[in-house]
């Protein structure tokens, strides 16, 4: 059957006639345009961040260390103002008071100085106030010339930079060093506190212990009082015993002039060696 229609440039169409897309070179321009303001904006937006995130009024520039003990409020304040100072996504700074991240902070202040705790708070709008746990030190190690202190666990805490009197020095002359922090074995850390009680109990001044030598002989163990002089003590045998021995030879003030003293060996009972 044929079909009749009165439009013929149809009949030869393979299918319907598709619309014609005008002004299409125009909505490219326009998409353009679009883009552009939106890039402007972004980097105006940027701008007034930068702008708003620098200026001083929100600029922390105090910085308040409460109650540390050993470790002295300078260097953690030199540590902190070396932690604002670093960049901040990349245009910013980390000493705007909404800028610094406190947890951050805080974990990077306890893995520095090894503390048991670190609370970091803000007051607006120039003050940053930092609370520390300290470790308590009771030690300090010393092994060549590297120096730790050490807790009352046989556990290094932090390296130090000198030596400090208030602390007992382990001088470390064993053969194999320590792998870890622990330093100081259960039976080393006894032996350790025992001498140290015994001593403070029955001497002071010049007589004061100020370091034990850590050797791997325990019947060779030497220590140094503020003298200068050595003290050879057998610790496998009993040290009060030592001690008693050592306090009859003071008594008798047979020691004129300590710096003539080498040392004092209480390892034969009641035979007292000098040198």
């Amino acid at each position: 059957m044929r079909v009749k229609t009165e439009r013929r440039w149809q009949r030869h169409l393979p299918g319907q006639t598709q619309k014609l897309v005008r002004n299409y070179y125009q909505q490219q321009s326009t998409n353009k345009t679009n883009r552009l303001k939106q890039i402007i904006f972004v980097i105006f937006l940027v701008l007034v961040l930068q702008s708003i995130f620098q200026i001083k009024l929100f600029r922390l520039t105090k910085i308040e260390i409460n109650n540390n003990q050993e470790i002295s409020a300078d260097e953690v304040k030199n540590f902190v103002q070396s932690q604002l100072d670093r960049s901040r996504l990349i245009m910013f700074k980390n000493n705007n008071y909404f800028l610094v991240k406190i947890s951050r902070l805080e974990k990077d202040l306890m893995t520095n100085f090894n503390l048991d705790g670190a609370e970091v708070t803000k007051s607006f709008p120039h003050t940053i106030k930092i609370k520390l746990q300290e470790k308590i030190s009771q030690f300090i190690w010393q092994r060549d010339d590297t120096l730790y202190l050490v807790s009352a666990k046989g556990a290094l805490n932090r390296q130090i930079e000198a030596l400090d009197e208030k602390y007992l020095v382990l001088q470390d002359l064993r053969a194999q060093k320590p792998s870890n922090e622990q330093i100081l074995n259960d039976n080393e850390l006894n032996l350790i506190n025992k001498i140290g009680d015994a001593w403070a109990a029955n001497f002071s001044d010049n007589n004061k212990l100020t370091r034990i030598y850590l050797s791997d002989d325990l019947s060779q163990l030497n220590v140094q009082v503020k003298a200068g002089y050595v003290i050879k003590l057998d610790a496998t045998k009993d040290i009060n015993e030592q001690l008693n021995n050592l306090k009859k030879v003071l008594a008798e003030n047979i020691i004129t002039d300590p710096n003539s003293v080498e040392y004092i060996d209480l390892r034969f009972g009641d035979r007292i060696f000098f040198k």
